[in-house]
């Protein structure tokens, strides 16, 4: 429990809130473009979104997995738990893109009114990280592992589920394809 809620804990609300920080700005271009019937923008704000999401993670997670027991000890993690919980942060980092995708793809879908979804996809995966978490470190012994590996398939399970739904286009207006998925700078400049 050290290992896992001590200062690892720490580091991963800092870097999710700084992300949600970043899918909250981004949702709200999305929304203005949604209100103005802009579908141009929008297509263009949800294809960047979802690349940002895609880019920062990965260099999250590279960093992370990196810095990670630099990061424990600069914020002076116990010596006797810094394996454990060096162990729990690296496979928590492993996870970062899944997160940012679902976060970015719950914003999405919240910034043009569906918000019913994205809490449903949320329920189940808190669930499912339940179930993970007894599965993995009651039954199966594996420790902070365990829990960490619990959170990073429950939350690749929640991003696989939001953007199946975006792939497949449900709403045609947020449809993302591959050929558009690029970093677009007038979406995060002034409009």
């Amino acid at each position: 429990l050290a290992a896992v809620g001590g200062s690892a804990a720490v580091i991963i609300q800092f870097v999710v809130g700084l992300f949600t920080g970043l899918s909250s700005g981004a949702t709200v271009v999305i929304s203005h473009a949604f209100g103005a019937q802009d579908k141009e923008k929008l297509r263009r704000a949800v294809h960047t979104a979802i690349a940002f999401s895609i880019l920062a993670g990965g260099v999250i997670t590279l960093l992370g997995v990196w810095l990670a027991p630099d990061a424990l000890r600069w914020t002076r993690n116990p010596e006797e738990i810094m394996a454990p919980a060096i162990s729990y942060l690296r496979i928590i980092f492993l996870g970062t893109i899944p997160v940012l995708l679902f976060n970015m793809g719950a914003g999405i879908l919240r910034a043009v009114g569906d918000s019913k979804r994205p809490l449903y996809y949320l329920i189940v995966c808190c669930l499912l990280n339940v179930v993970l978490d007894l599965v993995f470190v009651a039954v199966l012994h594996m420790g902070e592992s365990g829990a960490a590996l619990a959170t990073v398939l429950s939350q690749t399970v929640g991003a696989l589920w939001v953007l199946n739904f975006l792939i497949r286009g449900k709403k045609s207006i947020l449809k993302i394809t591959l050929p558009d998925m690029k970093l677009d700078p007038k979406v995060f400049g002034p409009s």
